[in-house]
Formats: structure tokens, sequence, C-alpha cells
């Protein structure tokens, strides 16, 4: 099964060569004839209708019987071929544009043809310009039905896909059920078939997503992946060495020396990872909670235990800033208790990084607490033994993995501040356990969350003045207005502005400034040296300014849901309450206004993902893509209900007493072949 032909390249397909087989695949994104199976119709086009010429409606795709009485080869028209139908009636056939000798080949007098097209009348004359279809008189009942519409990529015609759709469709293996739903919906090909070539009068309804064809592919597609998941967790179960200390004294020491207790939330995480830490399963869990709950403490925790056993810790941020601001939180806590530590950036001399590397690779620094610069070649580790990825959306999967072989059966923690919808865990994050930090701690003031006209801004600048005279500092966060806008341009535009209006107090800070400028611009703000900082969204992660109490997004309308929570989530992390004004330009969209509405009257990240994933849809999620994630081919907004049963049915097959019957097992691995999971193929065993 493994080397069924629908599983080979297109060149395999009869008519394809190189040239048109790359085409096909830039169209499709595969290379495989499975993949041009995959290429849905976008729409359907009906030939069925033919009358007489005389009384044929214009305009209207049809089909025709006409037989050629002469072809007239010209410049400008190219040709133009005289005609008629059974009654007499003349038509005439216009090209612009092809091939002399495909036109003086295809049109013979006295030959009758199955023309199908528009027609038009010019000047008192029926004429058809460059027909879609034309086929010997013969075949005219083949050509009166309806035919599918594919979308298009330069150098390919309709017909060419059309063609070779239907070759690579004529492949399809009729393999036992890998599904054990019998009956709930059509086979595997049947609904591949349907969705190509439904019958007459179902061509709209099979362009729906809730179409039953479509939610069985659906279904396969979150099947595969689910049990691909689910085999690399087992795997992984089998495969680990233990990492840390059961009973560490490091993690009790630095327990008893916190000025504050855990919650019951972070209690909880905490013996989530510690658990996962000292046992042989090696770990791979995501911890992830809302800003502030206090997920780096309970990260460093989990690494002391770590370092009790004798190994070490890498902790990767996303900016310079934010693993700066780790190093200096986590300094005091780690020189109390003896531990050595590196900051690694990736600018040092050669001197001082030949040094740091040379303290890594022997042992003597356990922690590491750095950027991108920790997966550089050359900076080896004496005995990784966990890897924490803070932010782990702004990584990809390769990174994350990259990091995780500097060590051998290394544990990783991957952190997020982002609260993820829990279809997306169970879809994307599957491979990983979770941890949720789902409450603050005691004594954190919400976030209050006004929405206000940008015509008030003049108010607002004047209740600013006054906040920062009393030491408070401000955040103003401007977007990318248009995608061709300058986003930069549009923050100095506005920093500009306000330094007239507060001189000397207003700094700035965006994405492609120097390091340096951007760690003075945050010392500045948060000393309230210039306590007005004026910022692109580069503040939406991990900047920690406890005396900032004003989150000013200008054109909320613009940014999305959790996005805006997350760039609130800046403001009011020490005992006094924080404030986040909400500028936008009406009117507003009714998504524009739900989004903003949502955000004024819920708090909780879980809550506010879930309903981001409403109102923006899986697709725009899922869109945006970590390396290493598959692009789904049939789930779509709809389908996201089918999760819990995918997961359900991978379970269901790789159950300890599951006895896998040898076809089912070959329909399996032909499921994974299919979606492109093959490195899960050599896991799925006979029971």
């Amino acid at each position: 099964m493994n080397d069924h032909p629908i599983l080979k390249p297109l060149e395999n397909l009869r008519g394809i060569g190189p040239q048109r087989a790359q085409l096909l695949a830039s169209l499709v994104g595969g290379n495989r004839c499975i993949d041009l199976c995959f290429l849905l119709p976008n729409g359907f086009i009906d030939r069925s209708y033919s009358a007489p010429l005389a009384t044929a409606e214009l305009d209207r795709i049809g089909t025709f019987i006409i037989e050629v009485s002469r072809v007239t080869m010209l410049r400008r028209p190219l040709a133009i071929i005289h005609c008629h139908d059974d009654h007499g009636t003349p038509l005439q056939i216009i090209y612009f544009r092809g091939t002399r000798s495909w036109i003086q080949q295809r049109y013979r007098a006295g030959e009758r043809l199955a023309v199908s097209g528009k027609l038009q009348r010019q000047r008192q004359t029926l004429s058809m310009i460059h027909p879609d279809r034309i086929e010997p008189a013969a075949a005219v009942a083949a050509l009166q039905g309806h035919e599918a519409v594919y979308p298009l990529t330069r150098g390919l015609s309709q017909l060419q896909v059309q063609n070779a759709v239907r070759a690579a469709l004529a492949l399809l293996p009729d393999t036992p059920e890998w599904l054990d739903k019998r009956g709930e919906y059509p086979s595997w090909k049947e609904s591949l078939l349907y969705l190509h070539t439904p019958p007459k009068g179902e061509e709209q309804t099979s362009l729906q997503p809730t179409c039953p064809a479509r939610q069985r592919l659906a279904l396969d597609e979150l099947f595969a992946h689910q049990l691909a998941l689910a085999i690399a967790r087992r795997r992984r179960s089998n495969q680990g060495r233990i990492n840390a200390a059961r009973d560490s004294k490091l993690l009790k020491q630095a327990r008893d020396a916190l000025p504050f207790q855990l919650t019951k939330a972070q209690e909880r995480a905490l013996a989530e990872i510690t658990g996962d830490l000292a046992s042989r399963a090696r770990m791979a869990r995501l911890l992830q909670g809302d800003v502030g709950s206090g997920k780096t403490i309970v990260a460093l925790l989990a690494a002391l235990a770590v370092v009790d056993a004798g190994k070490q810790v890498a902790l990767m941020a996303p900016t310079e800033v934010l693993a700066r601001q780790h190093h200096e939180r986590l300094s005091p806590m780690l020189q109390r208790l003896s531990v050595d530590h590196e900051l690694v950036l990736g600018g040092e001399r050669a001197a001082e990084r030949g040094h740091l590397r040379q303290r890594l690779a022997s042992g003597v620094s356990k922690v590491a607490i750095g950027t991108h610069a920790l997966l550089s070649d050359g900076l080896d580790f004496a005995d990784l033994g966990l890897a924490v990825i803070d932010e782990q959306h702004r990584f990809g999967v390769k990174q994350r993995a990259t990091l995780a072989a500097k060590g051998k059966q290394t544990d990783i923690l991957v952190m997020s501040a982002t609260p993820i919808p829990r279809t997306l865990l169970m879809t994307e994050f599957g491979d990983l356990s979770v941890s949720q930090i789902d409450e603050l701690p005691p004594g954190r003031k919400p976030v209050q969350t006004v929405a206000t006209p940008n015509s008030e801004t003049d108010n607002l600048l004047s209740r600013l003045g006054q906040r920062m005279d009393e030491g408070r500092g401000v955040f103003w966060v401007c977007p990318r207005l248009e995608e061709s806008d300058d986003e930069v341009a549009a923050a100095r535009e506005r920093a500009a502005m306000l330094e007239e209006r507060f001189p000397g107090r207003t700094g700035l800070i965006y994405g492609p400034m120097k390091p340096v400028e951007k760690q003075s611009a945050i010392s500045n703000f948060a000393s309230g040296a210039r306590p007005l900082l004026v910022a692109t969204t580069v503040v939406e992660v991990g900047v920690d300014v406890p005396s900032a109490e004003i989150m000013v997004v200008e054109h909320a309308e613009r940014f999305g849901l959790a996005q805006l929570h997350q760039l609130r989530g800046r403001v009011g992390r020490a005992d006094e309450p924080g404030y986040c004004v909400l500028l936008y330009a009406p009117p507003l969209s009714v998504m524009a206004s739900e989004r903003l509405r949502t955000l004024r009257a819920e708090r909780d990240g879980f809550v506010i993902a879930e309903r981001d994933l409403e109102l923006r849809g899986a697709g725009d999620l899922i869109g945006t893509r970590q390396s290493g994630l598959p692009d789904y081919r049939f789930v779509g907004d709809d389908h996201y209900l089918f999760v819990s049963e995918a997961r359900r049915l991978s379970k269901q097959v790789l159950g300890k007493d599951q006895k896998i019957p040898a076809n089912r097992l070959e329909a399996l691995r032909l499921l994974l072949r299919i979606f492109q999971h093959d490195r899960a193929l050599q896991h799925i065993k006979a029971g």
C-alpha cells in the first residue's frame, strides 16, 4: 500500500510532464497524486442547457451541435469559423488567440461538433468567442452535464486542471475502513468523488462545510493528526530519563525564601511539572497562564529540581529585552542558592563568549538564560536536562527541537501568556501535556477598560499628564494602519507629537531598534525619567514595569481580541489598579464593536481566547502557523466539534488491549501517509 500510485509524484499521471507537474504542485501545495485530489472545486458550471440557435438565450452557458461550413484565417481576430445548427441558423466561432494549425485541425469543413460556451449577438449575427469545450457531436451527452471549476495558476488552463484531477481521482484505492463509524458517513473514496462530481442538483450542497462528505474528510484529517500525536506521546513515555530530584532540597529552600505564597493554581502546575521531571516519561508540557499569573516563578522552581539532580537548564526568550528581564528577576534567587548561571545574548565579545561557552560545556554553569543565541552552533551543554521556552508562539517547532537536541532526552517546558482555546490545544498542541495557571495572585486588581472615540484624544492627554505628575507610567501603542504602512513611522510620528505636548518625558520603542536602545528606553520608562513610552506591539510580550498604570491603544478596532488582552496585561501589575484606554475611529464594524465590548466586559484570558476563536474563526488563528504544524486541507471553522471525536478514536486505536486487524492496520498506515504523518508509520503495529 505504501507504493500505491495515489502516493506517487504527479509526473506518474499520463500526459503530465515535468513542467506541468511543477505548475500543478505549486497550485495544490504538494507533488503527489493525492494532493491533486485534495484540490476541491470552488464552483460548478452547468452545461446542460441546449436549444435551437434561433431561440437560444444569450449570455448563458449552453451546449450546441453545429456543422462547420468553412474556416477563415485572419490576423485580428485570428480565425472565424462559419458554422450552423441542424435548423440552418448560422453561428460564427471566433478566436483572438491560439495556434493556427490547431484551429485548422479542430474545425474541418463538414464536421459536426458539440461546442459549449456563451452565445452573443454582434450586428445581427450569433457568435461564440473562444468556446469553453469542443467535442465530437457523438460525445455531446458527456458534455451536457456539470463540471467542476478549480482555482488556477498562471500557465494552467481550466481544462488541463480538470483532466489532471480526473486522472488522479481514477487512482483512488478501495481501502478497508480506518474509521469505526460505518454507516454514519460515506466512505473516504466516496466522499472525495462526491466533492468533485456531485449528483445533479447537489452541486451547491457539496460546496458547504456541513456537507457529510466534507465532514467525513475533515474527521479523517483530524483523526490522522490526533493519531500521530498520540503515537508521539506514547513513544515519549518509553524514552525518557529521570531529570529531577523527587524531593529537591534546592526547590524547598527557594520556596521557603519566597516573600509570597504560591496560588493553588501555581501549586498544581508545579506538582504536574516536577512529577514529569522526576519520572521516566519524557516531558513535553505547555504551561499557560494569563498575564501576571506567575508562570516564571513556577518554571524557576521546577528548574531548581533539575539543577539539584546535577543537570542543566536553558530558558529561551524571544527578545533580548525579555531575556534580560528574566535574568534580572531570577539572578537574586539563583545567587542566594549558589547556582551558577549565564546570560546568553549572542553579542558578547570573543573572549567573553569563549569563557561563557566553556562554563556551560563543562557543567560549571547550571542555568542559561538567553535568546535565540542558545541555539547557535558551538554552544554546548554538559548535561541539559530541561529546556524552557518562554512565549512559545514566537518560536517554531524546529527551534524548540534544536534546543532540546543539545541534551540527551531533554525535558521540554513551553510557556505562553496567550491563552489558547481548548479546541486548538487539542489539535495543534495535542503532543503536549497542559498545565494551566487559571488564577491571579491575591491582591491583584483588575484593569479597568474603557473605549473612547479618537475625538476625545485631547481630554485623554490632559488626564495622562496628571497621572504622570503623580509618578505613573503610560504606554501608548500605535498600530500598523494598513498592510503597506510603516508601523515604525507611525510610532515615530506619534512620539514626536507627544514630545511636543510633554517635553522631555516621551520615550520610543519598536522592533528594529538596537537591543541597547530598547533596553535604554525600558530603563528610562521604569525609572520614571520618561514616563510616557510610545511603542509598536513589541511591548505585547514580556515587558514588565510595575509602575506602568495606563495602556492607551490607538486604533484599537484594528487589533485582534487576544492581542488587545495581551497589551492590557502590561499594566496594573502592582498593588494599584491599571487602566486600558481603547481609542477607536468610528464608525465601528459589527465585529470590531463586539471585540471592544468583549474586552470591556471580560477579564478571563481563557474566556477571551475562546471568544476570539468564535469571532475570527479557527482558520485565522491556524493560518499563522508555527513551522512544523499541518496545513489542513478539509478542516474549517465548522469542523472543530470533531476534535474530541478524533481524539477518542485515536485513543481507541492505541488502547493497551486493542488488537488491530491486519486490513485495518494497512488502512491506518495509508491514512497516515495520505496526510503526511510518515514518522508515525513505523509505530503503528498489529496488536
